[in-house]
């Protein structure tokens, strides 16, 4: 068995969404007029999952590129989450955002700026909407 890199990131969805999916059974689901602080994971999770597992069936269906590991890219990815969370803690969410878009964007072998900035107004915009329309405590600004 060859591990190609669908393969490498359906294989990788599947252990994320169960470690959440897992995580979240420790919270209440409530109903779904009144969903609990574990529904939201668990739904999210779950819809993971599949995501994985449909990564999973057609990576073993078709053959796809061999996996490389390029320490370049996975240090990059590395340091955008950690700025994510620096700069979350010590300056605010929306910044880390930003941040970490532009930082891991660049890992990317065909990186733009633009599509970089676009992504992150997306990503901001989302995050705006989760706590101004959702009213989630979320520490934007």
């Amino acid at each position: 068995m060859t591990i190609n890199r669908d393969l490498a990131k359906g294989l990788s969805l599947l252990a994320i969404a169960l470690f959440f999916g897992l995580q979240a059974r420790g919270y209440s689901l409530g109903t779904l007029g009144r969903a609990g602080p574990g529904m939201f994971p668990l739904v999210v999770s779950a819809l993971l999952f599949l995501v994985g597992l449909a990564i999973v069936v057609r990576a073993r269906i078709i053959n796809g590129d061999a996996l490389a590991f390029k320490a370049r890219n996975i240090a990059l990815v590395a340091a955008g989450l950690l700025s994510f969370v620096l700069l979350s803690e010590y300056v605010n969410m929306l910044v880390g955002l930003v941040v970490m878009v532009l930082i891991t964007s660049y890992a990317a072998s065909d990186f733009k700026l633009s599509r970089a900035l676009a992504l992150s107004a997306v990503l901001a915009s989302v995050a705006l909407a989760m706590k101004l329309g959702l009213g989630l405590q979320l520490p934007l600004y």
